[in-house]
């Protein structure tokens, strides 16, 4: 996994160079701060693995139900993909796109946490 200073300063450079890029060419701008954001989520997949594995070794330890943690690992994702290509529509200056893009993203979370959800009513039910 790479240091977050390292991409912090792949970050940095992207940014500061957008900013120069932005008056003169701002789709070249747009490219780049797209290329970025590809560049450090890419820098990440290598320790996604890892990270993985040790949640699903815990979720063992603690006893947690596999169907259970898998909806909250796919929701995790959805937020955080979801919060990216948004910030990245308000970049490219398509704020109403951004907040489509949110909106679409909360009503597949809640799609993926149905299991959740269920296994909740379950338990009300066997409560009552």
């Amino acid at each position: 996994m790479p240091s977050v200073f390292r991409l912090t300063a792949a970050a940095l450079v992207c940014a500061i160079l957008a900013v120069f890029l932005r008056p003169r060419a701002g789709e070249y701008a747009l490219l780049l701060g797209l290329a970025g954001s590809l560049f450090l989520v890419l820098s990440l997949l290598h320790g996604l693995g890892t990270l993985l594995d040790l949640m699903q070794e815990l979720s063992t330890l603690a006893g947690l139900d596999p169907l259970l943690l898998g909806p909250l690992l796919r929701t995790t994702g959805i937020a955080l993909v979801t919060g990216l290509g948004a910030q990245l529509c308000r970049d490219a200056q398509a704020g109403g796109l951004a907040l489509t893009l949110e909106l679409c993203g909360g009503v597949c979370a809640l799609y993926a946490a149905l299991p959740l959800l269920h296994a909740v009513l379950d338990l009300i039910q066997n409560m009552i």
